[in-house]
């Protein structure tokens, strides 16, 4: 906001540089298991939900309960 208001046009990564995003969908040659995917769905859901807060963009889901969601301390405090 402050960088707009001096002049300054924000724009997303995804507007200037799509390639740099990873790819939708598994980009490993191993496939999640399928007792995995009820995680995966629950952390997406957690994430979608944050999302409007800007915050965290990673969530680690272990057996349905999320047990961490990535905060201001960033990446490496969450792992």
């Amino acid at each position: 906001r402050i960088l707009e208001e001096g002049g300054f046009r924000m724009v997303g990564i995804k507007d200037v540089a799509p390639d740099l995003l990873m790819p939708e969908g598994c980009i490993t040659r191993a496939w999640p298991a399928d007792n995995a995917k009820g995680d995966i769905e629950r952390g997406r859901a957690v994430l979608t939900a944050l999302g409007p807060f800007d915050i965290g963009q990673a969530a680690v889901v272990i057996d349905g309960h999320v047990v961490a969601v990535e905060d201001i301390e960033g990446t490496d405090a969450l792992l």
